[in-house]
């Protein structure tokens, strides 16, 4: 009977060993320091089987959506620190941490506050979401603005100027822009030859002079065709530009505005009329 008990007793020991393993706590710490390795492999093997992590408002309900997600944030060499205690029951966590990225880094600010959730299940990640601050988020969100501005205003001036090296120090590799007028948008290797275009046909470009709610820009257009030809000075174009994360300009798009068109239908359409006009009198 002792023998009994003492065999029971030493299997329920045995049992309830094998029952503890990591906490919670552990596992989200676990996560932290194998997100800062920065390798998506060993992040994927924290997760549970189609997890769900939100980040931010970005939400990814499968792996192929996180491991997509880590594709882009990897990169910028991503490292978090938790900054409280991780509280919670029954493995719901919440906690704050900051996270500090190369791209933020360069734009000079400081690791930005989050607010981190999870839900970790037999060691695994079944649930992350990762909330900015919203302040921080204000600030970040001002001074990305405030760099692509910058970079807008330097680009239009190159342009304005003619100056084809200015305007390749700008763009990325893959840069397109678009201009009316030109028939075929112009890629980082056709720079030189648009801005010779510039100066045969005597174009002033500016392409971006007010900025508009859409993130849309107004400027204006005008070449010896359109003043000459149809009596019409300088024409609105809507800029529409996108940015790489170092804020170098991706593209550029420039196209007329709805009222410049419309003048420009009415001055051709002046024109017609009065050559008819005139080769009818002859």
């Amino acid at each position: 009977m002792k023998r009994s008990i003492a065999v029971f007793a030493h299997t329920s020991a045995l049992l309830l060993v094998c029952a503890c393993g990591p906490k919670p706590e552990e596992i989200a710490a676990k996560l932290e320091s194998t997100f800062n390795g920065n390798e998506p492999d060993a992040i994927m093997a924290l997760f549970a089987e189609e997890p769900f992590v939100k980040v931010d408002g970005e939400s990814m309900l499968n792996n192929d959506e996180i491991v997509s997600w880590l594709g882009r944030v990897l990169p910028k060499k991503p490292q978090m620190k938790a900054t409280s205690e991780k509280t919670g029951s029954h493995g719901k966590l919440s906690w704050s941490l900051t996270i500090e990225r190369t791209d933020w880094k360069s734009l000079g600010l400081d690791p930005l506050p989050f607010k981190a959730e999870a839900v970790i299940d037999r060691d695994k990640v079944k649930l992350l979401t990762l909330t900015m601050d919203e302040t921080a988020k204000q600030t970040l969100v001002s001074t990305i603005t405030n760099r692509n501005d910058r970079w807008l205003a330097a680009i239009q001036d190159a342009i304005k100027t003619r100056n084809g090296p200015a305007v390749l120090q700008l763009v990325t590799d893959d840069f397109t822009m678009t201009a009316p007028d030109f028939k075929s948008p112009v890629k980082k290797a056709g720079v030189a030859s648009f801005v010779k275009e510039l100066e045969k046909q005597n174009i002033e470009l500016v392409c971006c002079s007010k900025k508009n709610g859409d993130g849309t820009w107004n400027g204006t257009f005008g070449s010896d065709h359109y003043r000459n030809d149809l009596r019409l000075e300088s024409l609105e174009v809507i800029s529409t530009p996108t940015f790489a994360d170092d804020g170098h300009i991706r593209t550029l798009h420039m196209a007329w505005s709805a009222a410049a068109k419309t003048k420009i239908e009415t001055a051709l359409a002046d024109t017609q009329t009065t050559a008819a006009a005139t080769k009818k009198r002859r």
